[in-house]
């Protein structure tokens, strides 16, 4: 389905089993996330924090 305010863009829709399927990769992808921030610092993930602040504001502020 075309969207009304952007010719380029196509909008899809999964169906029931495909968004179980996303669903659980998305959820296996949390967990090792979790995984691998939760033996970090509080100064660790405070830089973390700030290495994505920066990345959202010279990338991806175009896009809001």
């Amino acid at each position: 389905m075309a969207d009304a305010n952007d010719r380029r863009k196509q909008l899809i829709r999964l169906s029931e089993k495909g968004q179980q399927l996303m669903n659980g990769i998305f959820g296996h992808m949390l967990t090792q996330l979790e995984e691998r921030i939760g033996a970090l610092s509080g100064e660790k993930l405070k830089e973390i924090e700030q290495a994505l602040d920066l990345l959202h504001k010279q990338v991806f502020r175009s896009q809001t």
